[in-house]
């Protein structure tokens, strides 16, 4: 029989669960739709696409017109007129090409390491507000049955069935209560306000009590694949690496000899030169050493996006460890608790007078500890599970 009560009790918390992530997305998306810093990096991030651009193109052509006067004026006027264009080799075009196209990507990525990073903060608060909502309800239970509690010791006290002592203690333990309600209130409106600000001012509502929780695959290393490629700082460093190495190679093909090309003609009285200019540009000085430098920052930023992927790998392995073992620790203690419930109990032996008042409040003191706790327990287990999920595509 036991056992049929837990498979209901996990069906209804899956369903209320499930509602309880549909409304976590529903904020989630209102605040991507709504939020100034997202839509404002946005623009900037188009604006530095166009800027990648910039000095992809040929030099300016070059136009000269020159009028000299002869003297003696018999020899009349001399008018020069040339157009020149200097030319990089082709090579230098297709490079810088690709050099434009990685660093377009790049700034993909930049833009969704912003929009994750925006997304997991939002998700956390979510949790947060969850946390304080569910306290709430737990919370004006308690104040309820410390109301009702307080008004049978009042009357007890009346009448001289209590003491001073136990009705001190009542109210003592009401206005506990009452100051812990007022106090979850503050930090609730408070979540509320911050989620509001992150939604553009306009007012966030959350009202679920349960924690979103979902298990977590055992197999670390097929949950890693799936999760990797979507880490934008490793694709973002990725990018500055092959950005680099095409950089070596335009700065290779900078330091070949540039092309220039035109026209020339030269008018004197009447006599007319014309024709074709051509000339070299040979790199012999001002390029020293750039390609040395290019591939040492090139070697440099390999490295760092080794170690990059390395730090990632052990971070996630250790907080996947960690999800696992909170998994198991809050599925045992929730059933525990279940099993060990003596509320009801307690407040029937507190009402038969097998129990002293100092004994009721000691005893569900307790029990209210130890349900606080799985409430704390539950919600550092959705933060942590937020954190291992934030880049998985259908979170994003």
């Amino acid at each position: 029989m036991r056992t049929i009560i837990y498979c209901i009790l996990i069906v209804i918390c899956l369903s209320v669960r499930l509602s309880s992530q549909n409304g976590i997305d529903r904020v989630l998306g209102e605040i991507k739709m709504n939020n100034m810093t997202l839509q404002a990096l946005s623009r900037q991030i188009e604006a530095d696409k166009l800027g990648v651009r910039v000095g992809n193109y040929p030099e300016n052509p070059e136009i000269e017109v020159g009028l000299l006067t002869g003297s003696p004026r018999e020899l009349g006027h001399r008018i020069d007129f040339s157009v020149r264009q200097t030319l990089d080799f082709p090579a230098v075009y297709f490079q810088r090409r690709r050099l434009v196209q990685q660093r377009t990507r790049q700034l993909d990525w930049e833009w969704q390491k912003y929009r994750l990073a925006l997304l997991l903060e939002v998700r956390l608060l979510c949790l947060d507000l969850v946390y304080t909502n569910a306290l709430k309800r737990e919370l004006d239970n308690r104040l309820a049955q410390a109301r009702e509690m307080a008004a049978s010791i009042e009357r007890k006290f009346t009448l001289g069935e209590a003491n001073i002592l136990e009705w001190n203690k009542v109210k003592l333990n009401f206005l506990n209560i009452q100051k812990d309600v007022e106090g979850n209130d503050i930090e609730r409106r408070c979540l509320l306000a911050e989620l509001s600000r992150l939604n553009g001012g306009q007012t966030v509502e959350l009202t679920e009590t349960e924690f979103p929780t979902v298990e977590m695959d055992g197999d670390f290393q097929l949950w890693y694949r799936r999760v990797e490629p979507n880490n934008p700082q490793l694709q973002w460093l990725g990018k500055e690496v092959e950005c680099l190495d095409i950089q070596v190679k335009l700065d290779r093909a900078l330091s070949l000899p540039k092309l220039s090309v035109g026209y020339t003609s030269e008018s004197v009285a009447n006599e007319r030169y014309q024709g074709v200019r051509a000339g070299l540009t040979v790199p012999l000085f001002e390029r020293s050493h750039t390609i040395a430098l290019s591939k040492a920052n090139a070697t440099a930023m390999r490295s760092l996006e080794a170690d990059g992927r390395l730090q990632f790998f052990h971070q996630m392995k250790a907080q996947h460890e960690r999800v696992i073992a909170q998994q198991k620790s809050v599925q045992d203690f929730r059933i525990r608790l279940v099993e060990l419930d003596s509320s009801p109990l307690l407040h029937k032996a507190l009402e038969s007078g097998k129990l002293s008042l100092v004994e009721y409040l000691l005893e569900i003191t307790q029990y209210y500890e130890s349900f606080g706790r799985l409430l704390q327990m539950e919600r550092d287990l959705a933060k942590a599970q937020a954190v291992l999920h934030q880049y998985l595509t259908d979170n994003a």
